[in-house]
């Protein structure tokens, strides 16, 4: 019995106690020194330094993203025109300023203007660029593969005989 109660006298592992603040600034320095302890939690998790660039905060379409999760929002340079009808071809269209107001994203930021398109959409299109970069990535090897096979069968020709997979370096 004594050893349950020394158990639950004893705090976890990790978690600290903390005094009940008396005044207003203790309280604050207490709110603080949580807030470092999380800042510095957060760090950790998220490698790579903070974007201080104004126009990374400026970009930012999140607070549109949370409320409406089935579109993706981006902002389109609007110089290019070839750039806006492309987007346009893909589906995408021009959010609504009183929408984008409501929500306190920008509309317009310098030559950009914001955009959105269907969730699945946009997924489809993600999943299609992948697939083209995963055939282009692999589309060499099976070139090389082939002048490998030419050079085996030359070499096989003039009484050689050293298997493919021994002319053939895999990475």
């Amino acid at each position: 019995m004594a050893d349950k109660e020394a158990l639950e006298a004893t705090p976890a592992k990790g978690d600290e106690s903390i005094p009940a603040p008396k005044t207003k600034s203790e309280a604050k320095a207490i709110i603080n020194k949580m807030l470092e302890k999380l800042q510095k939690m957060d760090d950790q998790k998220h490698g790579g330094a903070r974007s201080r660039l104004p126009k990374a905060r400026m970009l930012d379409a999140s607070a549109l993203e949370s409320k409406d999760p089935e579109h993706h929002y981006c902002y389109v340079n609007t110089d290019d025109e070839g750039n806006l009808q492309g987007h346009a071809d893909d589906g995408y269209v021009a959010v609504p300023e009183k929408e984008a107001e409501a929500a306190g994203v920008r509309v317009h930021v310098g030559e950009t203007r914001l955009m959105r398109v269907p969730r699945k959409v946009y997924e489809e299109k993600m999943d299609e660029s992948k697939r083209l970069n995963d055939s282009r990535l692999k589309a060499h090897r099976a070139e090389v593969r082939e002048a490998v096979a030419a050079v085996h069968r030359e070499l096989q020709k003039r009484g050689y005989d050293i298997p493919l997979e021994r002319l053939l370096v895999d990475e």
